[in-house]
């Protein structure tokens, strides 16, 4: 037996479906559906939810006082085979679905149960990350994009769930209302998140995604150019801000690059500039035009520019003064190209 102890024995919990393995050490006497408990509680599952099985033979979860003595188990024949069964082994089947992009699958499991578009799944991202949210989450965070468009119509039927026994929810609403576990995102907030146009489009253009700041944000954050784009023709920045508060306005275009607005504040509504200034004449920090070049946003700079020369010098102080890393001379060059442009 075990280390020479005559005693104890040391089981091996190996999961069928992974590679995962546990070893329990317990006396040749002992009930054995201890371990089965532990192993339960240290995965985080429901003994309900398992089957264990040692040499063929299924073993039951309560034990029935069967001890290693009573299965004839040696430390050279002691593995006890551990399988998902029910409502578990129906999640583990779907998430392995979508993570290998099994679209048939995945379709029909989705299909035969569609309570599973909304229960939260656990699963594990490409980084080995254990995350917790609905399928379409994982068929996201893979980026499986025909996937995505493929699962969008399974919500325009009615779905069901242990709280909602006639539930009638669009497939627009679900499609917003849907969060993530971890960070309370919604689908087209994670897509942003990670990058994904092509699914970005699709949520919005077959889906129904509703297109917010949140979204549009994490899209600059995370440096997706190319989605914040698209994402800021399809939302109204300024929709909560009061029509006269032109101030508030201008702060947020020059912070989300938004070169239109910026100009018609400036021609339409003779946005004043001068009120940024100085007793000296020079920009503030949190100026329009701080605020443009802190977050990097060139054609809005450009704008100011053609404002009015000499700005260059006043900004480089506001800068200064706020204590960001931009340097002048990307300023400087575009400046410049304004200047050949116009000679």
């Amino acid at each position: 037996m075990a280390d020479g102890d005559s005693s104890t024995i040391t089981i091996q919990l190996q999961d069928k479906h992974t590679t995962l393995q546990n070893h329990f050490e317990i006396d040749t006497s002992d009930n054995i559906s201890y371990i089965f408990k532990q192993y339960a509680h240290f995965n985080g599952l429901s003994l309900e939810h398992l089957e264990f099985t040692y040499n063929g033979t299924v073993l039951s979860i309560d034990g029935d006082d069967a001890t290693p003595t009573s299965l004839g188990m040696t430390n050279d024949d002691a593995i006890i085979s551990v399988s998902l069964v029910g409502e578990a082994l129906q999640e583990y089947t779907l998430v392995n679905a979508i993570t290998t992009n099994s679209i048939t699958e995945t379709i029909s499991i989705l299909n035969n149960d569609n309570a599973l578009l909304t229960k939260p799944l656990k699963w594990s991202d490409s980084d080995g990350n254990e995350l917790c949210s609905p399928a379409i989450f994982i068929a996201i965070d893979y980026g499986l994009d025909e996937l995505v468009t493929m699962m969008l119509p399974l919500y325009d039927t009615p779905t069901k769930s242990s709280n909602d026994n006639d539930n009638k929810t669009s497939a627009t609403t679900l499609i917003n209302t849907l969060l993530s576990k971890q960070d309370g995102y919604t689908p087209l907030q994670w897509a942003s998140w990670m990058g994904s146009l092509p699914i970005v489009k699709v949520l919005i253009e077959v889906g129904g995604a509703q297109v917010d700041e949140e979204a549009l944000s994490l899209s600059r954050e995370y440096d997706h150019p190319q989605v914040a784009t698209y994402l800021q023709q399809h939302v109204d920045i300024y929709s909560n801000i009061d029509s006269t508060d032109l101030d508030t306005m201008m702060d947020k275009a020059c912070r989300n690059g938004d070169s239109l607005k910026v100009r018609e504040l400036l021609e339409d509504e003779n946005y004043d500039l001068d009120q940024w200034k100085d007793g000296e004449g020079k920009y503030l920090a949190l100026s329009p035009m701080y605020m443009a070049m802190k977050f990097g946003h060139y054609d809005v700079v450009q704008l100011f520019i053609d404002r009015g020369g000499g700005m260059i010098d006043d900004v480089e102080s506001a800068l200064a003064f706020g204590g960001s890393d931009i340097l002048i001379s990307d300023y400087e060059k575009v400046d410049m190209k304004n200047s050949d442009a116009t000679n």
